[in-house]
């Protein structure tokens, strides 16, 4: 029997989980493993935090928001071929206009301090700060609360540190 291309590379393989049960049970429902998210992962982290969105143009992909001049969104992403409604991951964004003056080198500084997110200038010059939880493989509901924690942390980060240097004048560093 030819290997395949993970036997190969001696990647480990994830085991399926059943297609019936897609979480094991557990006393803790926050202790429960999640194997996909769904709308109602995304709505309840989203209400949980006291956010009010509006669902994205692409019905059953997720929310959207427009807070003074900075839009977010919680988007379901990796498609379950086999579940429909099913995702492997929820990417959340965030894209806010900034001031000329933060250049390029002041956004990779202050990147190396997000943990778990992206943090970069898009094509339309916006600042734009991504990161995904990974659902696929299997994880507790407690740590997908974990991760949105470090995202709103991760918000707060960046928010602050572009208010330091707008208030400080282009010539000085975020740190």
């Amino acid at each position: 029997m030819a290997d395949s291309v993970p036997n190969k590379t001696r990647l480990p393989i994830a085991p399926e989980p059943p297609l019936e049960d897609q979480g094991v049970a557990a006393k803790d429902p926050d202790s429960r493993l999640l194997y996909w998210a769904g709308l109602e992962v995304v709505e309840s982290l989203l209400a949980g935090a006291g956010h009010a969105m509006e669902p994205l143009a692409v019905p059953g992909k997720g929310f959207m928001a427009q807070v003074g001049g900075v839009s977010y969104s919680a988007a379901l992403v990796s498609p379950d071929e086999k579940l429909p409604g099913r995702f492997g991951g929820i990417q959340l964004s965030a894209f806010a206009p900034v001031p000329p003056s933060l250049s390029l080198s002041v956004v990779a500084r202050l990147a190396l301090d997000l943990p778990g997110a992206r943090l970069g200038i898009d094509k339309d010059g916006d600042l734009a700060l991504m990161q995904t939880i990974v659902v696929a493989g299997g994880v507790t509901r407690a740590n997908i609360d974990i991760q949105f924690g470090f995202w709103l942390q991760n918000l707060e980060r960046v928010r602050q540190a572009v208010m330091r240097h707008f208030l400080s004048g282009p010539e000085v560093v975020l740190h």
